[in-house]
Order: C-alpha cells, then structure tokens, then sequence
C-alpha cells in the first residue's frame, strides 16, 4: 500500500487542512489497514488510498501514461 520509493517527476507535494473529525476517521482507517495487513500506514498512504478510491468511485478514470515516443 505504500507509495513508490521513486515519485515521477510530476508528483506534487500538496498541503491543505481539514477539520480534526476528519483526521480521526483517517486514523481509524490507518488503524483498520494496520489490523488487517499486520503493518502500520501512514495517514499520508491512507489518504492517498482514499482519495484514489473516492475517485473511482466517482468514475474519474486514472489518466494512463503515455508510451514512449519511437525514433
């Protein structure tokens, strides 16, 4: 579940707020991850997994990487 040692050159590092309800769930979610695979998660990881799942499921689709250009 954790993300790649090496990030793309377009990763993003962002930074926002949300209120500490909020923080709590993601906890509980990391707690929850960490009973069910035997290690921790991070709430940077689980919120990254959220995010994508929340995507998903609202049927925006991943954008695929373009292939290398042939010379």
């Amino acid at each position: 579940m954790a993300r790649p040692k090496e990030l793309p050159d377009d990763a993003l590092n962002l930074g926002f707020r949300v209120p500490a309800a909020l923080v709590a769930r993601v906890d509980a979610y990391c707690e929850r991850m960490k009973s069910v695979h035997g290690h921790r998660v991070s709430r940077s990881d689980a919120i990254r997994v959220l995010l994508e799942k929340a995507l998903n499921a609202e049927g925006i689709a991943a954008e695929q990487p373009k292939a290398p250009k042939r010379r």
